[in-house]
């Protein structure tokens, strides 16, 4: 894996989520944090539109100093934490940030998934053009030394150039098999 879970929780794209979702808790229904924190009814911010920037800054720094975020090495396990002074909308929050973190591993795994299945299938192209051509080498050479299994020389020139087709072939079943393999593991990658 090529990402930090504790990472991509602390991240501003979930972060701005969080804030913006709207959520049910035991004072009201669907409200944004923001609206939760009274921080657009401050009269610097009536104009919403114009201080959405500032309003969403101010809600990150609040939600930045409420999370905390913290890994077993040892289990592997994640552990979040927000304090709120409604312990139901804590739960709320730290199950849709753990909802999140599953998004985005199970988007990463897809996406390395596709990556890995396409680049296979490129070097299936190229190994197959390599394939042709140095089968064709072998099939002219015969061609044009019908009895190289007389003259030492031409025998030993074969053989290298059988090796070469025969590798060539094995790596083009092995591609092959990759393949299979890739598309199987993109299918169970994919959401």
């Amino acid at each position: 894996q090529s990402y930090n879970i504790t990472d991509v929780a602390k991240s501003r794209r979930i972060a701005e989520k969080v804030l913006f979702n709207k959520w049910n808790n035991i004072y009201t229904q669907n409200q944004s944090l923001i609206e939760f924190w009274n921080l657009d009814k401050n009269g610097i911010f009536s104009n919403i539109d114009k201080n959405r920037d500032k309003l969403r800054d101010l809600g990150l720094k609040k939600y930045f100093n409420l999370l905390n975020v913290q890994e077993d090495r040892r289990t592997g396990l994640i552990q979040v934490n927000i304090e709120m002074e409604s312990p139901n909308l804590a739960a709320e929050i730290a199950n849709f940030i753990g909802a999140e973190i599953q998004s985005y591993i199970q988007k990463q795994n897809t996406s390395k998934a596709t990556k890995e299945k396409l680049f296979i299938k490129d070097r299936l192209t190229v190994v197959r053009a390599e394939l042709e051509q140095v089968e064709n080498n072998l099939k002219e050479f015969k061609k044009r030394n019908r009895s190289y299994d007389v003259s030492p020389e031409l025998f030993m020139i074969f053989s290298q150039k059988l090796r070469e087709t025969e590798a060539k072939q094995q790596v083009y079943v092995t591609l092959q098999q990759q393949i299979e393999l890739a598309r199987i593991n993109e299918v169970r990658q994919t959401p």
